[in-house]
């Protein structure tokens, strides 16, 4: 009989944290998101069996760079940030106009930083990441094509040092450089993700 309860109890155990598994908060611009930096690190997420949401600035249709359509049914002011194990922000040309000064983003990542979760920057969301501070004095990366050179520079101002690869890791904290990075960074949030569970 003791080993039977033995048995159901490490049965539960391992049940409960297969269970729990790890969600993510993917945060998209307002609109021209980058098709690529989201659809390939939710195609890894998905073959992970971890939970995502899509959020957004705002609720509804956005559309992105290369016509891609996704509807929106959750914005930032109604994520609740207990149900998240990773916030990753997600960029596009629209990225600049709607991420990078956006005070309840700001926050939200501040405050995953500060619980040691999981933070994901891409491209333009790699710059809002590192507009926050939590990078200051560190690396990171981000879109580098000579037509968005303002993306680097951004970093700069913020004391952060642009380092030309797919992906930079520093702690809890992961950027990327865009459409390139965007598998690399996609494996690199589940690692992350489920080595914090």
């Amino acid at each position: 009989m003791k080993k039977l309860l033995m048995l159901i109890l490490s049965l539960t155990l391992c049940l409960t944290s297969f269970a729990k598994g790890g969600k993510i908060a993917f945060i998209l611009p307002e609109t021209n998101y980058q098709e690529a930096e989201i659809f390939n690190p939710i195609d890894i997420v998905k073959k992970a069996n971890l939970q995502y949401d899509l959020i957004g600035i705002k609720k509804g249709e956005i559309v992105g760079d290369n016509g891609g359509i996704l509807r929106i049914q959750k914005d930032i002011t109604e994520m609740k940030d207990e149900e998240y194990d990773a916030i990753v922000v997600i960029g596009g040309s629209g990225g600049p106009s709607s991420l990078w000064e956006n005070t309840i983003l700001r926050e939200k990542i501040v405050k995953f930083n500060e619980e040691k979760k999981v933070v994901g920057g891409i491209c333009a969301g790699a710059v809002a990441v590192a507009k926050t501070g939590i990078l200051n004095g560190k690396k990171a990366t981000t879109y580098s094509d000579s037509q968005f050179k303002g993306f680097i520079d951004e970093l700069k101002k913020v004391n952060v040092k642009f380092v030309d690869k797919n992906t930079v890791t520093i702690g809890n904290v992961v950027t990327s450089n865009g459409p390139i990075g965007s598998i690399e960074f996609g494996h690199k949030i589940v690692e992350m993700v489920n080595k914090a569970k």
